[in-house]
C-alpha cells in the first residue's frame, strides 16, 4: 500500500513537472515573440535576433557542450578565411563566439559548479600569463599605442584558452576520435576553398611567374593536418580507413603547397624524413608507396585546377623550393634579417614590459624599397617579446615547453601500449608541436588565427592522450 502511494506521488510530481516545463517553454516563446514584435516596430530586430540566438547558444553551451564543440569546429573554418584591418563586426562577433564561450565556461565551471580548473603546472602558467597580460594595457597606453588594437590582439590571443573547455567536453577516447574525424571534414572544406581561391587568383596566368600568387593563410593548419593525416595513415588497420586518411593527407599537402610558404614546405619534408628514419622497414615501404600516390593525386588535382598550366605550376613550385638554397642571398631572407634587426633594437629599449599589444613598428622593407609600418613581425619569438617583455614571455613559453615534455612522455608510454590510435596520436602531437616551434622563427603563428587554434588543440590532445593512456594502463587493457 505504501509503495502504491509513493508511486502515485512520484507520478504526480513528474506530471506536474512536465506541465511546468511545458508552461515555461510556452511562456518563454510568448515573451520572445512579443520581444520580436517590439523590435520590428522600433526597427531594432537585428539586435534582438542576435540576443535571442546568443541566449539559445548559451543554453546549448551549458547543457549540451558537445553541440558547442562541433559548432566551434565549423566556425573556425569561417574564422580562418576572414582577415581584416581594425576591429570589424566580424572580429566583434568572433570575440563574442570564441572568447565569450571561454568566459561562459569559466563562469559555469569555476564559479557556479565550483570545479577545479587547473590540473597541472601548464594550466597555472597559461592562466597566470593572461591574468598579468591585462596590465599590458597600461604599457600600450604609455607607449602611445592604439587601445582598440590592444583589445583586438588581447581577445585574439586569448583564444588559446579554448583549450580548457575542449579538454573538459571530450571525456572519452570515442569522443576524441569523433571530433578528430569531424575536424578532418572541416580541414578538407577549408582546403578545397583554399585551392578554389588559388585558381581564382591565377585564372588568367600565362607565364610561370604569374602563378606565383599563393594564398598565404592557414599554413599551420595544413602543416599540422599533413602530419596527423600521414601518421594516422600508417597506423590504420582497415584498408578503407587507410585510403581515406591518405586522401585527406593528400588534400592537406596540396592546400599547403597552394600557400607558397617555403618554410612550411621544408619543415614538413624534414618531419617526413625524420619519421621515415625512425619507422620500421615495413612502414618505410608503405611511406614510399604513399608518396607515389600523393604525387599522383597532386598532379591530378593540379591538372583539374589549371589544366594546361600544370607544367608551369610545377616549374614555379620547383623554382620557389630550390631558391631556398640561396640562404642569406635570398631577397626575402635579407628582408627578414633587416626586420628582426630593427625589432631587436626596440626590444633592448623595452626588455621588461615590452611596448604593448597592438603596437606598430617601422623598418626598411628591402623588397619594395620603402619603409614598412606594420604590427606584424615575421618571428613569433621576437613578436611576443617586443609586445610583452621577457618576464611574461617566460610564463607563455614555459606552458608550451611543459606540454612538449608531456607529448614526449606520452610517446614513450604509447609505444608500450597495443593501441594504434594512441601511438598515432602521440607521434602526431609531438612532431606537430616541435614543428610549431620551428615555423615560428619565420612567421608569427602564435598570433595568427589558425596558429592560435592549433596551439589550443595540441595542448588539449596532449592532455587527453596522457589521461586516456594512463586510464588504459590502470585497468590493464593497453
Amino acid at each position: 500500500m505504501a509503495d502504491t502511494v509513493n508511486n502515485n506521488i512520484i507520478l504526480q510530481f513528474l506530471s506536474e513537472h512536465k506541465r511546468l516545463g511545458l508552461f515555461n517553454i510556452l511562456s518563454t516563446l510568448l515573451i520572445l515573440a512579443f520581444g520580436l514584435l517590439v523590435a520590428f516596430y522600433f526597427k531594432a530586430d537585428i539586435y534582438v535576433l542576435l540576443a535571442i540566438v546568443s541566449l539559445i547558444y548559451v543554453f546549448f553551451l551549458l547543457h549540451y557542450p558537445k553541440i558547442w564543440l562541433y559548432s566551434l569546429a565549423i566556425m573556425t573554418a569561417v574564422f580562418f578565411h576572414s582577415h581584416s584591418e581594425g576591429l570589424t563586426i566580424l572580429d566583434t562577433l568572433s570575440a563574442a563566439f570564441f572568447v565569450g564561450s571561454i568566459a561562459l565556461w569559466f563562469i559555469n565551471h569555476t564559479l557556479l559548479k565550483r570545479q577545479k580548473t587547473a590540473y597541472n603546472l601548464g594550466d597555472w602558467l597559461i592562466l597566470a600569463f593572461f591574468f598579468f597580460l591585462i596590465l599590458n594595457v597600461f604599457v600600450a597606453f604609455f607607449n602611445n599605442g592604439e587601445l582598440m588594437l590592444w583589445l583586438r590582439e588581447y581577445l585574439m590571443f586569448s583564444i588559446i584558452l579554448i583549450y580548457f573547455p575542449i579538454r573538459d567536453v571530450i571525456k572519452s577516447e570515442n569522443d576524441l576520435k569523433k571530433f578528430l574525424i569531424f575536424y578532418c571534414f572541416i580541414v578538407m572544406g577549408s582546403g578545397i576553398y583554399q585551392i578554389f581561391l588559388y585558381t581564382q587568383v591565377n585564372a588568367l596566368a600565362v607565364y610561370a611567374y604569374e602563378l606565383n600568387h599563393g594564398i598565404n593563410i592557414n599554413q599551420t593548419l595544413y602543416t599540422t593536418a599533413s602530419i596527423f593525416g600521414f601518421v594516422f595513415t600508417l597506423y590504420q588497420i582497415r584498408k578503407k580507413n587507410e585510403i581515406l586518411t591518405l586522401l585527406f593527407t593528400s588534400m592537406a599537402i596540396i592546400s599547403l603547397i597552394a600557400t607558397f610558404s617555403r618554410t612550411f614546405w621544408i619543415t614538413l619534408i624534414a618531419v617526413y624524413f625524420i619519421l621515415f628514419m625512425f619507422f620500421s622497414f615495413g612502414k618505410k615501404i608503405k611511406i614510399i608507396s604513399y608518396f607515389l600516390l600523393i604525387i599522383g593525386t597532386f598532379v591530378l588535382v593540379v591538372y583539374m585546377m589549371i589544366g594546361d598550366n600544370l607544367f608551369l605550376f610545377v616549374q614555379i613550385v620547383a623554382s620557389r623550393f630550390t631558391s631556398s638554397a640561396d640562404g642569406a642571398k635570398d631577397l626575402s631572407v635579407i628582408a627578414r634579417l633587416l626586420e628582426w634587426e630593427q625589432v631587436l633594437r626596440q626590444i633592448m629599449l623595452h626588455p621588461l614590459a615590452g611596448v604593448g599589444l597592438g603596437k606598430k613598428f617601422s623598418f626598411y622593407f628591402v623588397i619594395t624599397g620603402n619603409t614598412a609600418h606594420t604590427n606584424v613581425i615575421h618571428n613569433a619569438y621576437l613578436f611576443i617579446i617586443y609586445r610583452v617583455g621577457f618576464p611574461l614571455v617566460i610564463f607563455y613559453f614555459s606552458f608550451l615547453v611543459f606540454y612538449t615534455v608531456k607529448a614526449y612522455n606520452n610517446l614513450l608510454l604509447a609505444l608500450k601500449s597495443n593501441s594504434q590510435f594512441y601511438k598515432a596520436l602521440a607521434i602526431s602531437n609531438l612532431t606537430s608541436i616541435l614543428t610549431f616551434f620551428v615555423v615560428n622563427f619565420t612567421s608569427s603563428q602564435l598570433f595568427y588565427r589558425d596558429g592560435l587554434f592549433i596551439t589550443a588543440f595540441l595542448a588539449s590532445f596532449i592532455y587527453l592522450n596522457e589521461k586516456f593512456l594512463s586510464f588504459t594502463f590502470k585497468i590493464g587493457v593497453a
